[in-house]
């Protein structure tokens, strides 16, 4: 088993299940569900950032500074669209926004990724 196929099995698991994790153990350090979501979505963007650089450069094999330039292009100015065009004069405010965004993109882009490299496997072997 080479290394690029282990660093795609656990880019498609481990970012799930660290979620999960740090979900529970926030939950039981602070006793409510709502902010151990949150306080979990904050802590795993980063894991969620890495999982989808790994799965694109498996399945695609770009330039990886393109992925990393895009990205900070993109949430850059998504943070200057927070700042600026809201009512949000505060940065602090608008960066959490932001970060929290985030997540939900890499969530949805580890996802769609995921499914996109499991079909394909699929897809190789009956071909």
């Amino acid at each position: 088993m080479g290394i690029l196929t282990f660093l795609m099995g656990a880019a498609a698991i481990v970012p799930a299940v660290c979620f999960i994790l740090l979900v529970f153990a926030f939950k039981a350090i602070s006793g409510k569900g709502k902010r151990a979501v949150l306080a979990a979505a904050d802590a795993s963007v980063m894991i969620f950032f890495f999982s989808v650089y790994i799965k694109i450069m498996t399945l695609w094999n770009p330039l990886p500074s393109i992925y990393l330039f895009w990205s900070a292009a993109a949430w850059t100015g998504v943070f200057v669209l927070f700042y600026w065009k809201t009512r949000w004069k505060r940065p602090r405010a608008a960066f959490k926004k932001m970060w929290r965004l985030s997540f939900m993109a890499y969530f949805a882009a580890s996802s769609v990724l995921f499914l996109y490299g499991a079909f394909l496997s699929i897809a190789k072997e009956f071909s």
